[in-house]
């Protein structure tokens, strides 16, 4: 059974409830190593700013609410041993159009389809940990991507360590 999302009531007396909003059920956090590097933070700064709008409001817009219920969908692809992509293949005006959120005037750069992965994983009560970012569009080879999926091994690996020793 899905959890309903709570109604919120609007004021009005003759309609009391009349919408019905969703929550944000996951918290996403971002992975740092030892030194203080977070290659998500890093690689967010590299994006041109169309492309990091689009990270923004796919975070936000469905990775928050859907978490580890998007594994199988186009939006996520489970990789094994814990480590999953997430997959933005759409403007930011497309993933709001998608979400149901009302759409601002937008701008060329706005309308602009992207392909970006996210690597994360999941772990305690409902926590995305966000690992490592890559700009696909930029170089859709499966060797660049067989590559940052190694990366992302490897921070995954680091970050578990790191987490049994506390």
């Amino acid at each position: 059974m899905t959890p309903r999302a709570p109604i919120v009531a609007t004021g009005d007396p003759q309609n009391p409830v009349s919408e019905v909003v969703l929550v944000d059920r996951w918290e996403v956090e971002m992975f740092v190593d030892q030194r203080g590097f977070c290659p998500m933070v890093k690689w967010m700064e590299s994006l041109e700013p169309a492309k990091a709008a689009a990270v923004d409001a796919a975070v936000l817009m469905f990775l928050r609410r859907g978490g580890i219920s998007l594994a199988g969908t186009p939006w996520m692809k489970p990789l094994g041993e814990g480590l999953f992509e997430f997959r933005i293949r759409h403007s930011v005006q497309q993933i709001r159009r998608l979400a149901g959120a009302d759409q601002p005037e937008a701008n060329e750069s706005a309308t602009r389809g992207v392909l970006l992965r996210i690597f994360l994983t999941f772990h305690g009560e409902r926590i995305c940990l966000l690992i490592a970012g890559y700009d696909k569009g930029r170089d859709p080879s499966r060797r660049r991507q067989q590559r940052e999926i190694a990366r992302a091994r490897q921070y995954l690996k680091e970050w578990r360590l790191g987490n049994e020793r506390e």
